[in-house]
């Protein structure tokens, strides 16, 4: 189950990188979506050791806790939005009599 969860957080994170338009936020995300497989790697390793070490386990699950709250904290702090450069005069007319209408 937890790697079905994985595999679903892995392609969030790739859809978001393409959305991200700032590069160094795509190199942040990237770095933390490195150290999430790190970590989900380890857990792994741990969780089919043949003796459970409870410190070592709750390290690794701490380490991967973090790693996906580091990645929440970048997707929410970019503009996963596109920005549009160039309005033309028709958008740019009906955003105007929208505003004028709201006030």
């Amino acid at each position: 189950m937890i790697i079905k969860q994985v595999q679903d957080f892995k392609q969030a994170i790739t859809e978001a990188q393409e959305k991200i338009a700032e590069e160094q936020n795509k190199n942040e995300l990237n770095e933390a979506n490195v150290e999430l497989e790190e970590a989900i790697t380890e857990l792994t390793a741990v969780v089919h050791e043949k003796t459970l070490n409870r410190a070592k386990l709750t390290a690794v699950i701490t380490k991967v806790l973090d790693s996906t709250r580091w990645i929440c904290y970048i997707i929410e702090k970019v503009s996963i939005v596109p920005e549009v450069k160039e309005v033309s005069p028709e958008i740019k007319a009906c955003r105007d009599d929208i505003l004028k209408n709201c006030r």
